[in-house]
């Protein structure tokens, strides 16, 4: 995943910026057991805080996620309690979020419904964003064991000159590669295959 806060930048707090996955980074559930469950707590939170952080961002890309303090508050509609405050360098946005820092058109723009950190109408549900509701944010939510809900992270990076460098690691050879942000294709100068 290449950081380019000029394409997925969502929110500008003095250094720091918010990004946002652009398109997604796969179909997950949001926790792998049918149990009541908060974001503090699920098995989504744990992957894309472990294995996603590890396995697609380099070093330096990982020296510039800040641990940010994700504030979690009951479902708005049902108050289904949403769980402690946690600290993560990836989080999902949460219905208030979603609200804030992106449109409508926005929110209508992928094809599949995507996970929010705010629980559903149940413990065992989580909201998520469906772009085929008039209000494209779903308080009732799927069941958080559902596997066909897109995953969309969410982070705050520093904009700190010092840690500007921009890389992305190959996922075919395990390089880090920098990036020139103005090209549209980069190519691992080691196998030769492109990253997008």
């Amino acid at each position: 995943m290449i950081i380019n806060e000029n394409k997925k930048r969502k929110a500008v707090n003095g250094n720091k910026a918010l990004i946002l996955s652009h398109r997604g980074i796969g179909i997950k559930e949001y926790n792998n057991s049918n149990t009541p469950v908060t974001w503090e707590k699920c098995s989504l939170r744990q992957w894309i805080n472990t294995n996603f952080l590890g396995d697609c961002f380099t070093p330096s890309q990982r020296a510039r996620i800040l641990p940010s303090m994700v504030i979690n508050k009951a479902n708005p509609e049902y108050g289904t309690p949403a769980g402690n405050t946690t600290t993560d360098k990836m989080f999902l946005l949460s219905t208030e979020e979603v609200h804030s820092y992106l449109t409508l058109r926005e929110l209508r723009r992928n094809l599949v419904p995507w996970w929010l950190r705010t629980p559903g109408r149940f413990d065992t549900m989580a909201s998520v964003v469906n772009k085929g509701m008039s209000d494209p944010v779903d308080l009732a939510g799927p069941e958080t064991t559902n596997r066909s809900i897109l995953v969309r992270p969410a982070m705050w990076i520093t904009l700190d000159p010092a840690h500007t460098k921009t890389t992305t690691l190959c996922l075919n050879c395990r390089n880090e590669i920098p990036v020139d942000l103005s090209c549209q294709t980069i190519v691992c100068p080691s196998c030769k295959c492109e990253i997008s």
